[in-house]
């Protein structure tokens, strides 16, 4: 049972706590200096959710943003759980991690799309589609975050920050890697902390979060 003062409330969004089972993350309050934005790469924030409660090692975000705007809190944000993939404990601990629902990078054959990197009727993708015009990470189309999202994780980010005295300096270009960003204070994409991530996409309006940030 989480006490009652682990969790977060914001009365300008909708959160709406789905913790994971306690064996899913870890036990123990941080400070913390770093927000992550990340996509999933998934059907649902649901079926994230799902998967690493299965995942025995302890891989998850304290958030992840539906398409819809909903924002879903797995644990309690001042602990942690592995979500850089770079081996570096303190990074893991000090730093918050957010997810955006998605499909992430999407596969193209003879003018259609494809999603989870599987070419076949099951995974046709039809959403909404941002095309990065050439390729990025080994893909030049990937689902576009909808507006509610982008919403979402900008305030939620901001707040984050506010929530835990960070100073909420964004990455000054989230599709750039830059193997220092490991040692940043603010906030920055999974892009950045490793170039073999595609995630934020080029797509995200990161000049929106810098212009907010600055406010």
């Amino acid at each position: 049972m989480v006490a009652p003062s682990t969790l977060l409330k914001v009365p300008f969004m909708n959160i709406i706590q789905h913790f994971l089972p306690l064996d899913d993350y870890f036990q123990e309050a941080c400070e913390k200096r770093l927000v992550v934005l990340h996509h999933t790469v998934g059907a649902s924030a649901e079926s994230s959710m799902r998967y690493w409660d299965t995942d025995p090692r302890k891989v998850a975000t304290a958030f992840v943003i539906e398409r819809d705007g909903t924002i879903y809190q797995t644990f309690p944000a001042k602990m942690w759980a592995y979500h850089i993939g770079l081996g570096n404990r303190d990074l893991e601990m000090g730093s918050i991690g957010i997810e955006l629902a998605s499909e992430g990078g999407l596969t193209e054959r003879n003018g259609l799309l494809y999603k989870f990197g599987i070419v076949g009727p099951r995974t046709q993708y039809t959403g909404p589609v941002y095309d990065h015009g050439t390729e990025w990470r080994g893909f030049r189309y990937f689902a576009a975050y909808t507006e509610d999202q982008v919403k979402a994780a900008i305030s939620l980010a901001l707040f984050l920050c506010d929530e835990f005295g960070i100073e909420p300096h964004p990455s000054i270009d989230h599709t750039v890697w830059d193997p220092s960003a490991i040692h940043d204070h603010g906030i920055t994409s999974h892009a950045v902390l490793r170039r073999d991530k595609s995630d934020l996409h080029p797509g995200f309006p990161w000049q929106r979060l810098i212009e907010e940030a600055q406010r």
